[in-house]
């Protein structure tokens, strides 16, 4: 709709739902196309919202209006150029919306926590429900609960890529030691495109059906399909790179998971590529960033796939001591924990490297206390 119909269409009687971006409708009421206020104002992703900018919204309620402030403060965060002191009492303005108002609401009267997950199936809820969500964040449904990926029948690939892709087997995690890399990992990008080659030609769509093999099967490929989270541009070139090498057609949809924020997709592959321990610590904040790894395993729909190196799973005792990393940290290494006690540990040797897989499947239904499984 164009900003000049707005008026005549809030203007024409019964309800009306108006959904724009925090600027589009400020612009809108400068412009004069918009001059009431709201009974209801929702403010989505608030959790990615900086306060200053919530104001944008928050300025256009009816004062017997109401607010509804919805995010997650355990996912992203705004993008906020440098770094800004907080005094000890002060509001966190220079934080999400979210955060400052989920902080403030000490006792939780305001504050309803969502539980029921209209994504991914059952065993990828698991690990951060245990972690972070707690026990009543499940599948909204048996439907969900129960998805796998849906694979043709085709020729027998390496036996690792099989187990990997097995569909019984919706999370999966693998650490290797023996392969070495810093920003850029040639070996765990083989891995990932070896991966990818394969899903390419077995995947089937929601009408059981596989993708064309043309430009336009790619493209829905990449939409629906499959995408492919990796932490630094070296790396998601390198992938890029392989992906190439084994034949498959870019542009392939490989990027950071600050790209990949509210998508999904049937299966994601997670390539941290970092194998050396000095970058590592390095770049604790970002590797080691409880939000951007719960981002990425929270992202597929049926299965989820990441690669850690031994180097990374060994933090030093600098990043170990760490207080404000300690949560990420954490999450991090009990993933692999997790996996080995819920799932099936097996080890291959790929590439002169030590590939030791968890594979974990969808939990039985009585092993879930939902009353909806």
């Amino acid at each position: 709709m164009a900003d000049r119909e707005l008026s005549d269409w809030l203007s024409n009687g019964g309800h009306r739902v108006l959904g724009a971006t925090l600027y589009s409708i400020q612009k809108a009421y400068e412009k004069g196309y918009i001059n009431e206020e709201f009974d209801v104002v929702v403010l989505d992703e608030a959790s990615q919202i900086r306060v200053a900018d919530s104001l944008l919204a928050l300025s256009h309620v009816k004062k017997a209006g109401r607010l509804l402030i919805v995010g997650d403060h355990f996912q992203l965060p705004p993008i906020i150029q440098g770094t800004y002191a907080v005094t000890e009492g002060e509001p966190p303005l220079f934080d999400s919306i979210f955060r400052l108002l989920f902080d403030a609401d000490a006792e939780k009267r305001f504050t309803c926590q969502l539980t029921d997950n209209f994504r991914m199936n059952e065993a990828l809820c698991r690990y951060p429900a245990e972690r972070i969500y707690g026990s009543d964040y499940t599948a909204f449904n048996k439907r969900i609960a129960s998805q796998t990926l849906a694979l043709a029948a085709a020729r027998s690939a390496d036996e690792w890529v099989e187990a990997a892709l097995d569909p019984d087997y919706p999370l999966v995690v693998c650490v290797y030691d023996g392969a070495y890399g810093t920003q850029e990992n040639e070996a765990e990008a083989r891995w990932v495109a070896s991966i990818t080659k394969v899903l390419r030609e077995r995947l089937l769509d929601d009408n059981g059906q596989r993708y064309d093999d043309t430009s336009d099967g790619d493209q829905a490929f990449w939409r629906h399909g499959l995408f492919i989270i990796s932490p630094h541009r070296a790396q998601i070139r390198a992938i890029r790179r392989e992906l190439e090498r084994q034949g498959l057609r870019p542009p392939f949809f490989v990027d950071t998971v600050d790209k990949m924020q509210g998508q999904e997709a049937e299966a994601v592959i997670i390539s941290y590529g970092v194998a050396d321990p000095e970058l590592a610590m390095m770049e604790e904040e970002f590797i080691y960033s409880l939000n951007r790894l719960n981002v990425s395993l929270t992202r597929a729909r049926k299965k989820a796939i990441i690669f850690l190196s031994r180097q990374l799973m060994s933090p030093s005792l600098q990043v170990i001591g760490n207080e404000e990393y300690h949560e990420g940290v954490n999450f991090m290494l009990r993933l692999e924990n997790y996996a080995s006690r819920h799932g099936k540990a097996q080890t291959f040797v790929v590439d002169g490297a030590a590939l030791r897989m968890y594979r974990v499947g969808c939990p039985k239904p009585e092993e879930v206390d939902h009353p909806s499984l």
